[in-house]
């Protein structure tokens, strides 16, 4: 009986440090993709302003 509670302690253990590793894993993905997305819209942005203050150095990629 004692090693059944023991090896159910063990296994939610086991459980809870998988779920820390998973969440863990999500919120870097999630971080990452946010902050990817924040980069694409800075950039996006610059060129946007860019472009209209300087239409000349567009490089005719715009007729």
């Amino acid at each position: 009986m004692m090693v059944l509670v023991t090896g159910l302690i063990e296994g939610a253990a086991i459980l809870a440090n998988l779920a820390y590793v998973l969440n863990t894993t999500v919120a870097l993905c999630l971080g990452a993709v946010i902050f990817t997305g924040t980069c694409l819209a800075v950039c996006g942005l610059v060129r946007y302003f860019w472009r209209r203050s300087f239409p000349a150095t567009s490089h005719g990629l715009e007729k």
